[in-house]
């Protein structure tokens, strides 16, 4: 593969580009910062993704044609998975809040509004999520993070998903970009209003029932968010969508839900197939987040009761 991007980057003159890579996430895609002077570009080699790559192209087109912040493709070369795109700098939202803790309401606000302007957006070139989906995804959970579970106790695990997946409000699906949080969001004060949040790792967006951004947001794997920031964001995003209150809250937690067990199986598959071991300091706070929810709506009691059997929620 190494020949192929030098062939690649010498078609696009930037052969002799100073290369800077950059660390490697939860996929198996690599970036490459190419810098020469002041000049900047980031290499997408998805080489190793080459049905992530054509997902990409599709949802860029898709977002960049309706006025979001995503990176501009400026070379690519679909055969090898390789595309040289417009570089967002540094300052992901994780890192500036890191920085500046202070600018929390500003990003969040402007994340959100992201997702106000999101949540009327149809596509027919976009999978539409059903039931099945929502199933194979939780069955990582006895798959990598719970594997001695009898047979019996994964079919109940099964059968309360299904009950669950069946309350959810189905009647309007939205465009969803699936991975919605601060590592995947660059902050670019410079733009104007939801302009100002620069998307990243979008190529798994799906059409699903609504709230589920809003909700990777607001309940991220990876930090904790202040409870009444979140009640003000949600309140925003009820408002300024004109969503019903109490059918957008049923999904909301549901979506959570299915979310955080989920990821339990993900971050289990990271940490034991691929050694990413940094991973598991994200499981106590799943483990809370899925207790809490829960309990919030009377559907997921069920789920409750199941994981504090055999979950490792006490």
């Amino acid at each position: 593969m190494a020949d192929q991007i030098e062939e690649f980057l010498k078609e696009c003159g930037l052969d002799d580009w100073q290369r800077q890579t950059l660390p490697s996430d939860a996929s198996r895609r690599c970036y490459t910062r190419l810098i020469k002077g002041d000049a900047r570009y980031m290499l997408m080699d998805s080489s190793r993704e080459n049905e992530s790559y054509k997902k990409f192209m599709v949802v860029q087109n898709i977002l960049s044609r309706q006025g979001f912040s995503v990176p501009q493709v400026y070379f690519q070369k679909d055969a090898c998975g390789l595309a040289v795109l417009e570089d967002f700098g540094t300052a992901s939202f994780t890192v500036v809040l890191s920085e500046a803790p202070e600018e929390e309401e500003a990003l969040y606000h402007a994340a959100t509004d992201v997702l106000i302007k999101l949540h009327n957006m149809k596509s027919e070139e976009l999978v539409e999520v059903d039931t099945a989906h929502f199933i194979e995804r939780v069955k990582l959970v006895p798959d990598w993070y719970l594997t001695d579970l009898d047979s019996y106790v994964v079919d109940e695990f099964i059968y309360i998903w299904k009950d669950i997946i069946a309350q959810l409000n189905d009647t309007n699906r939205v465009m969803t970009l699936l991975d919605y949080h601060v590592d995947n969001l660059m902050w670019l004060p410079d733009r104007l209003k939801h302009k100002r949040c620069g998307l990243l790792d979008f190529q798994d967006a799906v059409m699903m029932p609504q709230g589920y951004d809003i909700m990777s947001l607001l309940r991220d794997d990876r930090r904790n968010i202040p409870g009444g920031l979140q009640r003000e964001l949600i309140d925003k995003f009820i408002a300024e969508t004109g969503v019903d209150h109490d059918d957008f809250l049923k999904n909301y937690y549901i979506l959570a839900a299915h979310r955080h067990t989920k990821n339990l199986g993900i971050f289990a598959r990271l940490m034991k197939r691929d050694k990413k071991r940094h991973y598991g300091t994200h499981i106590p706070r799943l483990l809370s987040y899925i207790d809490e929810e829960t309990q919030q709506i009377d559907c997921l009691h069920p789920l409750n009761k199941w994981f504090k059997k055999y979950g490792k929620i006490s």
